[in-house]
């Protein structure tokens, strides 16, 4: 990853997010993204001024915090910034986020993360490709009277 490309996005996504809660008349900070995504706020400033680059974990609780998507703040890929996308993105971030951390204690940090990146893939290719999933599933069989329908 570029650390200064993923620096300048990460501070385009807080300050437009910034303005976007001023609008609302809503004061958005480091300490309101730290304490969102659940870190420090010398974290998050260290993140924003380039000192450190965080895991991909942490990078997909970022986006989702900041409305973004984990592939635009980590590569800058073209479109991925859009909300649409981000919704569907989200979605994927969440279910490898729940697989990562029902994952066994012994996993190292580096193989949860590795973990997570391949759940994540996967999932985004199966919804791309519009595979059904099997959350898809449960979530159409949890409906009242069998309702599949969206």
């Amino acid at each position: 990853m570029d650390r200064q490309g993923f620096t300048r996005r990460l501070t385009q996504a807080y300050r437009e997010k910034e303005l976007s809660e001023a609008s609302r008349g809503v004061k958005f900070t480091q300490r309101v993204l730290a304490d969102t995504v659940h870190m420090s706020q010398g974290s998050i400033y260290s993140y924003l001024h380039g000192l450190k680059v965080p895991r991909p974990l942490v990078i997909g609780r970022l986006a989702e915090a900041l409305g973004v998507t984990p592939e635009w703040l980590t590569y800058g890929v073209e479109g991925a910034m859009e909300k649409p996308q981000a919704h569907l993105n989200r979605e994927c971030v969440g279910i490898a986020l729940r697989a990562a951390i029902a994952a066994p204690p012994s996993l190292s940090d580096e193989a949860r993360e590795r973990f997570f990146i391949e759940i994540y893939s996967s999932e985004l290719t199966l919804r791309q490709l519009g595979v059904d999933t099997p959350e898809d599933s449960e979530d159409a069989s949890s409906r009242p009277n069998g309702d599949t329908s969206a």
